[in-house]
């Protein structure tokens, strides 16, 4: 069973808090997650409604090439509205890096 499947049981099983520490420690441990482990850190975050980390984790995730998924990105954007970053975004009122982060959470 490897990192990922047991962060994803956790959340599908209703305990996105406990996916959410063995994500903590797979990173601890320096192990690199896998797109299991990303998809399912990423529902427990919106879950527990931490949509900042929603966003960065899509974005590691695009970065490394995982291949998000649907509801990752409907995840995403969801994170990215409750933050109210589309309106901002639209209004130049947000850094770069933020309009960046909102641009790779809408953009398949």
């Amino acid at each position: 069973l490897t990192y990922g499947r047991l962060i994803y049981a956790l959340e599908e099983a209703g305990h996105p808090e406990q996916a959410l520490y063995l994500w903590d420690e797979l990173r601890e441990k320096r192990i690199e997650p896998d797109r299991v482990a990303y998809e399912a850190a990423i529902r427990a975050c919106r879950s527990c409604e931490f949509w900042d980390a929603v966003l960065e984790l899509f974005g590691e995730m695009q970065e490394k090439d995982k291949g998000p998924s649907e509801a990752s990105r409907d995840s995403a954007s969801l994170a990215a509205q409750r933050l109210g970053l589309t309106e901002s975004v639209m209004k130049g009122a947000v850094p770069a890096s933020d309009a960046d982060l909102l641009e790779a959470a809408v953009t398949p």
